[in-house]
């Protein structure tokens, strides 16, 4: 079919900074062309939305940002719970955005939000047209809500990203993009950026090129994460004195990518504190043993 309408994207000015606090109201976002030709997926393909959307999208050194305004005329309805990390679906009011920073069109990676400002993310394969949520991406999203509705903005470090090698013919990389958008009203409503073909077998064939983006001329790229633990221990034995006790642990995630086809991911002392639980599984009446995906760094 024809190509998709590109998106672009635009550099942050030498000394300009975003605050991710989910508005647009930066001047940045101001200068940004503005892509608001949504189309319907679900339920009829092709029909135009009954709420527009409409996204920008900025980069500087190290990150791509995507703003996202999301305008309802009935924002009461807006479904927006507190839900656990990957557990944004359908039924809630949410955004997503999807990268295919190689440019194949055989996979993409996925960052989701949530009107309330939850998020999801993980991995579309085109040959099955699968979603895996097992892979964690560093990356973060804010949301915020307005009087006509809501508005989203991500930041996606260049790290989280997978791209290749410069082409040895000095030809540009496509990167491609497609925004999503749910709406669980009466029906459930998905908006998407680009035309997506009913016939298609996946969408990830249809996404739109990203233009404009400039990756600095080192693709070096390192992010550290420190935190820091507190724990406080007190107890008054019968009888005896009183125990207070007090210790703090400090822990280190690294990821570093030296080359593009590279990532190294390092972790000192990991905070289990903060490592999702496990999803109940029942144990009854089975001749199989319990199987929980990984979740520790």
């Amino acid at each position: 079919g024809p190509e998709a309408t590109a998106v672009q994207a635009r550099p942050l000015l030498a000394g300009e900074h975003l605050t991710l606090d989910g508005r647009l109201a930066h001047p940045a976002w101001q200068r940004a062309p503005v892509h608001s030709q949504f189309v319907e997926k679900f339920p009829d393909t092709g029909a135009a939305p009954h709420q527009a959307t409409r996204v920008r999208v900025l980069f500087d050194a190290q990150a791509l940002y995507v703003g996202v305004e999301a305008l309802d005329n009935a924002p009461g309805q807006i479904r927006a719970p507190w839900v656990r990390h990957d557990g944004v679906n359908r039924t809630q009011d949410f955004v997503v955005v999807y990268i295919d920073a190689i440019g194949n069109r055989q996979s993409a990676q996925f960052f989701r939000v949530n009107a309330a400002g939850s998020l999801a993310d993980g991995m579309h394969t085109a040959a099955d047209d699968s979603e895996d949520f097992s892979p964690d991406f560093d990356f973060d999203a804010a949301t915020a809500r307005t009087a006509g509705g809501w508005t989203a903005v991500f930041r996606i470090p260049f790290s989280s990203l997978r791209f290749a090698a410069d082409p040895a013919d000095g030809s540009a990389q496509v990167w491609r993009i497609l925004v999503g958008r749910r709406l669980p009203r009466e029906q459930f409503y998905l908006v998407t950026s680009a035309l997506l073909p009913r016939e298609s077998a996946s969408f990830i064939a249809t996404m739109q090129p990203l233009q404009g983006v400039q990756l600095p001329e080192r693709h070096q790229f390192l992010t550290l994460r420190p935190s820091l633990t507190a724990r406080s221990r007190r107890d008054r034995p019968a009888g005896g004195p009183a125990l207070n006790e007090q210790a703090l642990d400090a822990s280190l995630d690294l990821k570093w990518r030296p080359l593009h086809e590279l990532v190294v991911d390092a972790t000192l002392n990991p905070d289990f504190s903060q490592v999702a639980l496990d999803v109940p599984q029942l144990a009854g009446n089975t001749r199989f043993a319990l199987s929980f995906p990984e979740t520790r760094p």
